[in-house]
């Protein structure tokens, strides 16, 4: 399980030592403790949340999306990098894993914990409810 060490703060929507503490873990590889899990977190394909998007794939879907007038609203997506990892978090921009612990954390993270049973369970059911995948 990654985890906020200690700080488990049930309804905490993200935590910096979480995410610092993927970071971690993604940077030892096949050496860290979670190995198999962190194996998994780094074969999932980047760039699906569109908050890591260009500034023009941004644009695009703010005006696809009326520029705040449908959801997801802009305040919820757009700037989430910079203001929670970047000026929350103190964290940096150069580091690719820490970028890639912040997006897999965003979009995979429960209450600040990553399970990797529920996590991957909850991809198979994702594929079979939206894409219609057989399990």
């Amino acid at each position: 399980m990654i985890h906020p060490e200690g700080k488990y703060s049930k309804h905490k929507y993200y935590s910096c030592r979480a995410i610092y503490y993927l970071a971690k873990e993604l940077k030892k590889g096949e050496d860290s403790s979670r190995a198999p899990y962190v194996r998994y977190l780094l074969s999932m394909p980047r760039g699906t949340m569109p908050g890591e998007w260009s500034d023009t794939g941004k644009q695009f879907l703010a005006d696809m999306l009326g520029n705040g007038e449908l959801p997801p609203y802009e305040e919820k997506w757009r700037n989430k990098f910079e203001t929670q990892w970047l000026d929350e978090c103190a964290g940096t921009d150069d580091d690719e894993l820490e970028k890639a612990a912040y997006w897999l954390a965003a979009s995979r993270d429960e209450d600040t914990l990553m399970v990797p049973i529920y996590d991957m369970v909850r991809c198979i059911l994702y594929m079979h409810f939206f894409t219609r995948t057989k399990l």
